[in-house]
Order: C-alpha cells, then sequence, then structure tokens
C-alpha cells in the first residue's frame, strides 16, 4: 500500500494555556498543501516493526512517530504480523509543516485498511491524540478548524486557492523551546481567538495582516530576525499574506497568482529552500 501524505501550513494561530498533560490548548485553521511524503506499507514475516525513511535528518528507531504510530496500531488491535514501513521523505522536518504528523496518521489508515479495518475511527483517533496534537487532523486532511489540543476539528470552506510561496531557513526551532519560550514571554491574560470567526470576517485575502495572527510570531522573530526578513520580503516582492507556520521555521506568502510566487520564489532560491504549493 502506498500513501501520499500532505504537509500543512497554519493560517493563524492562538496557543492557550498549558494543560497538565503538557499540552497546550490551541486555536487554528489547518490548511493541507500540495506537498507529500511518501509512505509504503507491507506485510512482513518477520513480527515487529521494520522502518526504512530517503532521510537522514528523521529518527530511523522506535522514537520515529511512524514506528510509534504503528506500535501503538498493533497493541490496540492485538495484532502480530510484522509490518515493513518505508518513508520517502519530501517534506522538511522540524519546519512547523506537520510533515511527521502527517506520516504517522497515514500509518494508522493504512494499515487499519491493510488488516481490514480492526479499528473504529473513534478508536483511530485516540491513538492519534496519543501521538500528537497534529496528528488528528491528518487522518482526514481537510481544511478545518482546530480547537482544543488540535483534536477538535470542523470542516471550513477558505475562499482563496491562490498559490502559496514555502520559504525555510537552515535555523531549526525546537518546538519545545518555543513554547518554553512563548510562556515565559507573556505578562497578559489570555483572549480566545475563534479563528472561524476571523476567517468569515476577511472580504480579501490582504485583510489578514491585521487579523489572522500566529502567536508564535513575536517571540520567534526577536530570536531569529531572518524569519521576519523573510517576512518582509514576502511582502516586498507581492505575497498578500505571509506567516510563519506553526511554530516554524517555515514561512509561507499567499499570492494573486503563480506568476507573481514565482518570481517572488527565484528572489529567494539561492538562499532558502523554497516551494510554490496549492492549498488542496
Amino acid at each position: 500500500m502506498v500513501i501520499n501524505t500532505p504537509a500543512k501550513i497554519n493560517f493563524g494561530l492562538w496557543i492557550g494555556e498549558k494543560q497538565e498533560d503538557g499540552y497546550h490548548t490551541l486555536s487554528t485553521i489547518f490548511i493541507p498543501i500540495t506537498l507529500y511524503d511518501t509512505i509504503s506499507l507491507m506485510l512482513c514475516e518477520t513480527p515487529g516493526i521494520q522502518f526504512e525513511c530517503s532521510s537522514p535528518n528523521v529518527p530511523h528507531n522506535e522514537t520515529n512517530l511512524c514506528w510509534k504510530a504503528a506500535r501503538l496500531f498493533q497493541d490496540e488491535a492485538g495484532l502480530h504480523q510484522g509490518i515493513c514501513i518505508t518513508l520517502e521523505k519530501n517534506i522538511p522536518a522540524g519546519a512547523g509543516l506537520g510533515g511527521g504528523s502527517s506520516d504517522a496518521a497515514a500509518v494508522l489508515t493504512g494499515m487499519n485498511r491493510l488488516f481490514s479495518y480492526p479499528l473504529t475511527g473513534t478508536q483511530l483517533r485516540t491513538l492519534a491524540v496519543q501521538l500528537g496534537a497534529d496528528v488528528p487532523f491528518f487522518l482526514n486532511p481537510v481544511m478545518s478548524t482546530a480547537g482544543g489540543i488540535g483534536e477538535i476539528l470542523k470542516p471550513v470552506s477558505f475562499p482563496w486557492q491562490c498559490p502559496i510561496l514555502l520559504v525555510i531557513p537552515a535555523v531549526k526551532i525546537s518546538t519545545k523551546t518555543a513554547y518554553a519560550e512563548l510562556d515565559r514571554s507573556r505578562t497578559e491574560k489570555l483572549i480566545s481567538i475563534d479563528y472561524e470567526m476571523e476567517l468569515a470576517k476577511l472580504t480579501s485575502l490582504a485583510d489578514a495582516r491585521s487579523i489572522i495572527k500566529n502567536d508564535f510570531e513575536p517571540v520567534l522573530f526577536s530570536l531569529y530576525p531572518e524569519l521576519t526578513e523573510i517576512k518582509n520580503h514576502l511582502y516586498e516582492h507581492g505575497s498578500l499574506y505571509a506567516s510563519l507556520s506553526g511554530s516554524g521555521s517555515a514561512m509561507y506568502g499567499m499570492f494573486k497568482d503563480e506568476i507573481t510566487a514565482k518570481n517572488a520564489l527565484q528572489s529567494l532560491k539561492n538562499t532558502y529552500w523554497t516551494a510554490v504549493v496549492y492549498p488542496l
């Protein structure tokens, strides 16, 4: 079984209080995009899990989310049949694009099909939450608002099917560090944001500049000025809206047309990892 697993960007990201389980509440809009990893699943004679990946930048052992997903599935379904997982990695790791979460979700849904659906949708969602806050979204990656810790999902329409330029600098941002810095920097009472309501306020994509915010930006932009430079560059080259995705380091700009987006790409491609993608 071969599965293409999409990346995502966050259109707005509000981060709430840290919970007892270590997760933060949040509000965001997940937009799946046309950038994919590829997961191949195959039954194998050897019991347990075998895992291979094309990239040296991700763990190749039981700490990998794909491996963890397969183990959780085997335990929940009571399976002893061995599984071989091959991951062709195209989504940059650790960039806020959800590649690892998407891969893990694909392992859950793929194994469920491969073994003739021993688990219900509810069971899969329970396993997904155990793996990470973004994983439930990727079980059915359609554009959605997300609440709770990311597991409360509601499909939403996005009126601008515009090209998106991804720009990823070499800087690596630890998600754990990003959350710790955000918690440390806060001094005011948190006011929750409903991004579905915020989306309804927009009469144009350019309106989002003053309405749709990512809470990580003020903290991370002060630590990594390069991110500010990229955002400014995207606006200077015609982006209608630009933002950090998740806790970074990926930046993205939304453009009115592909020509403008590709012209902006040309101005950045010699310095950063870049790609023009579209919402799914």
